[in-house]
């Protein structure tokens, strides 16, 4: 075991672990993740303030609405309401309040992260973008309040000065349950922590019966085949806050796979009912979803050799997992179907998991809608705000759902880089807030108020290598002026910056490598806790049927062309369905 330690010690003294190759890449990601559960998983709840919950009988077969009773000896854990761990120690987790506004964020929007011209992340496509937004709806949302909300002083020369507008923020709500002095404050999720797919089902009993047609498990579609609209112009589905057109297509496309699941689970077991069906259909998709994240969609915006090999390892065991074949534990079985752990901490996402997940970059400022069948466009174009919200419903009935999805395989999403952040973003106007968003201002400070660290203090609380000036963040010395520009000191770069500046990137990488080691981290331990994926994926819960449409058809491909199979032949244009499928 020591000389697996020392050789990734290596890999990071002597070289960028991307560039020492696939075996001690492979060491350096099994002992940092193994480093990082040892480290970095810290609970927020103390024995004391420990929520509770009660397990029915059907718990045991199946997902709750709420999350609860996935483990059923901490029932309530990982549920609706369940604060977010941190992956700082809880003595750093506290906010430093002299420091919410320096520098201002609006300052940093606005001279660091706006968009100046258009930066296409030119080997993904749009489908990387829609699909961690449709992830992110699943796995977190904080619970935010207009009573007092902050007012954020506009700088000199700012484009709002002498308008008569302004920004303000609604502030986060902590959990008031959290009473002890001595720890921070916490705030609690308002979605379930688990990997459950609350963004289709929803996470009380009347979203999920709105959604449902109550006859052999399956969830309402119109006449059209498209979900049907709300009076808001949104579509009845589980969530759909900050909804677009983007969602709207994974929201409908992932609708008629868990009614194709229904009918194969209803051809094998005639007999089942309806509350049956549908709670099988949800368990086989929910881990055909997480399959696609692990194997697909994560070697899609982190284009590597390493990481695709470690993701196949995580899911299928392709390779022994490196850890436990020292501990003695399973060889050649990968996480799932493996042996649940929480590696003594139980199991909520992270402030952290949250910080490093912000991703608006990633939109372009307009989608031009091409014919599946001729590859050239269509004439219709919209730019991304006016398919925002009940704005999503022209886009969705002014053209085919085919077209729609062949639009998003060609087309590319924005780089997760400086300078690339939608204008749009910074002036926004969202039904229901009765105040102006700007949502880099709100991103920059939001991080501030959960006391995330600083940028080069995250390096270090993770056990990274140093960084003390700007040069080494990014050689680049115009980025450099440029961060020297906002910021007196390089220890005072926010996270979000950081990540977006940070140069050079492992290979392949869509993002940078300080915000891969909470994905290290994050993204097994979904996979580790969770009941239904580890002790549970087996065909006493599943039947046999349940596990076979995950092991043989729960990929991307399969799932497009089950529904759209003209497009079989643009997506045999390419290795993995997020990067752009060939015109």
């Amino acid at each position: 075991m020591p000389a697996i330690f020392i050789a990734r010690q290596a890999a990071v003294i002597f070289g960028r672990w991307w560039q020492r190759g696939l075996l001690l890449g492979l060491v350096y990601l099994a002992t940092t993740r193994s480093k990082l559960e040892k480290d970095n998983l810290h609970d927020s709840y103390t024995a004391a303030d420990y929520p509770v919950a009660t397990c029915p009988e059907e718990a045991r077969f199946a997902r709750t609405l709420d999350g609860t009773c996935n483990d059923l000896n901490q029932p309530a854990m990982g549920s609706l309401g369940y604060r977010f761990g941190r992956n700082i120690p809880i003595a750093k987790a506290f906010p430093d309040e002299t420091k919410l506004f320096e520098p201002n964020p609006r300052t940093i929007g606005q001279k660091l992260l706006l968009r100046d011209t258009f930066k296409p992340a030119t080997t993904i496509n749009m489908f990387v973008l829609s699909w961690i937004q449709f992830q992110v709806h699943d796995w977190m949302d904080h619970e935010r309040a207009w009573g007092s909300p902050i007012d954020v002083p506009l700088p000199a020369g700012d484009p709002l000065a002498g308008t008569g507008k302004k920004i303000y923020l609604p502030r986060s709500v902590p959990d008031l349950t959290q009473k002890d002095p001595k720890r921070p404050k916490a705030f609690t999720n308002k979605v379930t922590h688990w990997w459950d797919m609350s963004q289709i089902y929803g996470t009380n009993t009347a979203i999920n019966q709105r959604i449902r047609t109550m006859t052999d498990g399956k969830l309402k579609l119109a006449d059209n085949g498209l979900l049907p609209f709300d009076a808001d112009g949104m579509e009845i589905t589980g969530f759909k806050d900050n909804w677009w057109s983007g969602l709207a297509m994974l929201h409908n496309i992932f609708t008629r796979e868990h009614n194709a699941i229904c009918d194969m689970y209803k051809a094998k077991y005639p007999a089942w009912s309806d509350q049956k069906l549908h709670d099988m259909a949800r368990l086989v998709l929910t881990a055909v979803n997480a399959k696609i994240h692990t194997v697909e969609w994560t070697p899609g915006i982190l284009q590597n050799e390493i990481l695709r090999t470690a993701m196949q390892t995580n899911w299928d065991g392709v390779l022994p997992d490196i850890l436990d074949d020292w501990k003695g534990g399973p060889i050649l079985t990968g996480i799932v179907g493996g042996k649940k752990e929480l590696h003594n901490v139980p199991f909520s996402l992270t402030e952290e998991f949250t910080a490093v997940y912000r991703f608006h970059s990633l939109l372009p400022d307009n989608i031009d809608v091409r014919d599946r069948k001729t590859g050239k466009s269509t004439g219709r174009v919209y730019d991304i705000p006016s398919i925002t919200f009940g704005g999503s419903k022209k886009m969705m009935t002014e053209n085919e759902l085919g077209d729609l999805v062949f639009t998003f395989g060609t087309a590319m999403p924005g780089a997760l880089t400086l300078n690339n952040y939608p204008a749009w973003l910074m002036n926004l106007t969202k039904p229901g807030e009765p105040h102006l968003i700007d949502l880099a201002t709100t991103e920059i400070y939001r991080d501030r108020e959960r006391a995330i660290p600083r940028y080069f203090e995250f390096r270090r609380l993770l056990g990274l290598p140093e960084f003390k000036t700007f040069a080494d963040v990014n050689p680049d010395k115009k980025v450099q002026a440029l961060l020297a520009s906002v910021y007196a000191s390089p220890e005072d770069i926010d996270l979000l910056v950081g990540t977006l500046a940070e140069q050079p990137r492992p290979d392949g990488y869509g993002f940078s490598d300080s915000a891969f080691q909470i994905f290290i981290l994050m993204a097994s331990r979904r996979l580790f806790t969770d009941r239904f994926l580890t002790d549970d994926y087996k065909p006493e819960i599943y039947m046999k049927e349940g596990i076979n449409w995950i092991e043989k058809q729960g990929n991307f491909k399969s799932l497009i062309t089950r529904h759209f199979p003209e497009l079989k032949d643009a997506m045999n244009t390419v290795d993995n369905p997020f990067k752009p499928w060939k015109v």
